[in-house]
């Protein structure tokens, strides 16, 4: 398999991935404008926010600007499964706009 000469950028991702598989380099390339979809059920905007856990520092998901706005405000109780934090929601999590 001869693989195509890549930038400096596409280089680092691959190794970043361990994606040396043209078919994978291929879908990638397919999907690079794709915009993220908010991830709260029933919402399909487009994700402009990515959750933060305000105790391990870890990703918790990408919401929509409006979702960001109501999981700032919610009181529920929630864990946050990676570290196992638990708190409510507007402590637990910091929306940061990407």
């Amino acid at each position: 398999m001869s693989a195509p000469v890549l930038s400096p950028a596409e280089h680092a991702e691959v190794n970043r991935f361990g994606a040396h598989d043209e078919e994978i380099l291929a879908h990638l390339e397919e999907h690079v404008d794709d915009e993220p979809e908010c991830q709260v059920a029933r919402c399909e905007d487009t994700a402009t926010h990515v959750l933060v856990c305000e105790y391990c520092g870890k990703q918790a998901g990408l919401v929509c600007g409006t979702c960001s706005k109501r999981i700032g405000n919610s009181l529920t109780r929630a864990e946050h499964t990676p570290c196992h934090a638990v708190d409510m929601v507007c402590l637990l999590l910091r929306s940061v706009p990407f």
